[in-house]
């Protein structure tokens, strides 16, 4: 057991994406008692979503992670829309760019 501020734990995680997320929720529901520690002002990582260019306009922070937190089975079974959670899905999907500088969009 780790010690801090007073508190027994059974376990520490550091680092609230993801997976560090999916294993201290796991460790919770067997029982165990879990102290989560994250370096950034939020939580979540890779699915972290800010305004990063103006006000109103959010922005993935690590967009290749949503599809994987929106499809996994492990996410699905966590009542994470309870806690805030919304998964936002854009209406293109990507882009890319080719050697004449255009632009092509995945509906």
């Amino acid at each position: 057991m780790s010690r801090q501020s007073g508190y027994d734990f059974d376990a520490i995680v550091i680092g609230a994406g993801p997976n560090g997320l999916a294993s201290a929720i796991t460790m919770a529901r067997a029982g165990r008692s879990v102290l989560v520690y994250e370096a950034k002002e939020t939580v979540g990582g890779g699915c972290r979503s800010a305004e990063l260019t103006l006000p109103g306009f959010i922005h993935d922070v690590c967009s290749s992670v949503h599809p994987l937190g929106a499809g996994s089975p492990f996410f699905r079974s966590v009542p994470l829309a309870q806690h805030g959670l919304e998964w936002i899905h854009p209406p293109a999907t990507g882009n890319s760019w080719s050697h004449s500088a255009k632009t092509g969009i995945k509906p």
